[in-house]
């Protein structure tokens, strides 16, 4: 499947922001939300993810099923939601 310039660009960034996400996911939820500049982190890097994905073509949403894009493109009301989401 060959991808668009445009949507190679929006993975790439999506998966920069994601591993960020992710690096906080590994700290215990408490440690992580007790702290603000961790949970800015986290819905910063959790906005910056939705702004790639919001990028990405139709089709390589649907061929990507799994991945949770509805979840995804909501932006978390709270810190706790916020976690539950990255």
């Amino acid at each position: 499947m060959a991808l668009s310039a445009r949507d190679k660009k929006s993975l790439l960034a999506l998966i920069e922001k994601a591993q960020l996400v992710y690096l906080l996911t590994r700290y215990p939820r408490k440690q992580v939300l007790d702290d603000a500049g961790d949970v800015a982190k986290l819905e910063t890097g959790l906005a910056d993810m939705r702004a790639a994905a919001n990028e990405l073509s139709e089709k390589i949403r649907e061929d990507h099923a799994l991945v949770r894009w509805d979840e995804l493109a909501k932006k978390p009301d709270s810190p706790e939601l916020a976690w539950r989401v990255a």
